[in-house]
């Protein structure tokens, strides 16, 4: 459930702001939403394969990805370029990291898949380079391999 205040947060003013994120595909156990740093109207969500976009301040959602998972672990984060609003990429929980350059087009969007070479470790976050939206960084965790330690990609 998403939930939003335009009245600073005040006790009582959160309403539900979810119209549009399908019931039946639900969401991650820690779903993750992030605001386009250019256009704060522009809203990513993850339900638990896909990417949902709200271009009106989470009025209504829709979803914009296909399945961006290796089909077994949901997304773990969500990134928007700074230099370019129609740059997101996506990291899951079970190593795939996907990216599209038309973000904006909603629906039509187009997803590719850029996780070639990695070691199908989660993606716990994702940054995008301010300067350039080809490029990101993306911390892999490595406790499948080794409990407590973190290794990190450039991508």
């Amino acid at each position: 459930m998403i939930l939003k205040s335009s009245t600073g947060g005040a006790p009582g003013t959160f309403l539900e702001a979810d119209h549009g994120i399908s019931a039946t595909e639900g969401v991650p156990f820690a779903p993750f939403i992030t605001i386009d740093p250019t256009h704060s109207q522009n809203l990513y969500f993850t339900g638990n394969k896909r990417i949902y976009q709200s271009t009106d301040g989470a009025s209504l959602w829709k979803a914009i990805s296909p399945d961006v998972t290796a089909g077994f672990m949901g997304p773990c984060a969500i990134a928007v370029a700074p230099s370019d609003s129609n740059t997101v990429y996506s990291g899951s929980c079970d190593g795939v990291i996907k990216v599209t350059h038309n973000a904006l087009a909603g629906t039509a969007s187009v997803w590719r898949d850029i996780s070639a070479g990695l070691p199908g470790n989660a993606v716990t976050h994702i940054t995008v380079d301010p300067g350039s939206a080809k490029k990101a960084y993306a911390p892999l965790s490595r406790a499948n391999q080794l409990a407590g330690t973190l290794g990190s990609t450039a991508i």
